[in-house]
């Protein structure tokens, strides 16, 4: 039987610690069969999910092998770009995918692909979670966009919630589109916080979902808390990073659907530690950098985002069953 779990984030709710600190040594001690980040590169060594987004945001045509899954092994997919607001694919691709679109098609590519698919949802409260978000893309926002500021990101003119480029953190109705498909009995909810505040409760209730020794796995989460950012007392630190010449010239070309297919036939067929390799790795990562600090959200807009959201949050005790205790804990309702 062909069992998948994917993980669809939340973005800054310990993922790359989850990804890199759980799934991948999971995977090496042959108890899980992880198939990598479904992300838009094929950096990482788990090739198989490497292109996924891609396809499912209608950006890569042909040229990638399907995924395969085991049938022995608990299979699991991870990527918090699902959960992304619509912005980041505006920009990068303009192409206007919402977060709950991401339901149906990823219901719709493993329909014949996994005899039963699982959704693991990890949660942050959306007053940190939203500012934490614009830190992580601060290059894309302040290069790309008109959201120079974590306040202009979050708030409109009118000093009100921009509803419109956050509508993924209305937790219960973007879960629900992953409900509607997948069924409820499926759909997995996870708090950051428990991940901060107690990593035992944390452990044993994903051990639980994933099948897995809950001490094995609270000694993995235990290592380490990956891509941490150092702060102070005015806000966050954040390198911004700009793209060169060759960079966004690729960018603007990857628009194009036969560039597309040159630019995966030039990445399967370019031996990696060849020398045409080398100097294209070479140039296509130099970035001219610096460090800005992102300023925290005001007190008064971080009440703005709780009155927003409080409806929301309250749906996930109703209707998914999270623990009301929880969730006036750490401050959602």
């Amino acid at each position: 039987m062909k069992t998948l779990i994917i993980h669809i984030g939340y973005p800054k709710t310990a993922t790359t610690t989850l990804q890199d600190g759980l799934f991948v040594p999971l995977h090496n001690q042959n108890i899980i069969n992880y198939m990598g980040v479904a992300a838009f590169t094929d950096d990482s060594g788990f090739k198989k999910a490497s292109q996924l987004y891609k396809q499912l945001c209608g950006q890569l045509h042909d040229g990638y092998p399907e995924i395969e899954l085991n049938d022995d092994k608990l299979n699991v997919l991870s990527n918090e770009m699902f959960t992304l607001p619509y912005l980041h694919r505006k920009i990068n691709w303009n192409n206007n995918l919402e977060a709950h679109d991401f339901a149906e098609l990823l219901s719709a590519y493993f329909k014949r692909r996994a005899d039963q698919v699982k959704i693991l949802i990890t949660l942050r409260n959306q007053q940190t979670a939203i500012y934490s978000l614009y830190v992580q893309l601060s290059s894309m926002f302040i290069y790309k966009s008109p959201f120079k500021t974590a306040s202009s990101y979050v708030i409109n003119e009118n000093k009100q919630v921009r509803k419109e480029q956050l509508l993924p953190y209305y937790y219960a109705e973007n879960i629900k589109a992953y409900a509607d498909v997948f069924g409820q009995e499926n759909i997995k909810i996870m708090l950051f916080e428990d991940f901060i505040n107690n990593k035992t409760g944390y452990s044993k209730d994903l051990a639980s979902f994933l099948n897995v020794n809950s001490q094995l796995l609270e000694s993995l989460l235990a290592e380490k808390h990956l891509r941490a950012k150092q702060k102070k007392a005015e806000g966050y630190l954040s390198e911004i990073k700009d793209r060169n010449i060759i960079q966004k010239l690729i960018l603007r070309l990857r628009h194009l659907k036969g560039f597309e297919r040159f630019y995966c036939f030039v990445k399967q067929h370019v031996k990696p530690g060849s020398l045409p390799h080398d100097i294209f790795r070479a140039l296509i990562r130099i970035k001219t950098s610096k460090i800005q600090l992102v300023k925290y959200l005001s007190n008064e807009e971080l009440k703005m985002i709780y009155t927003e959201f409080k409806y929301t949050n309250l749906q996930l005790n109703k209707i998914y069953g999270v623990r009301l205790e929880s969730l006036k804990k750490y401050g959602y309702v």
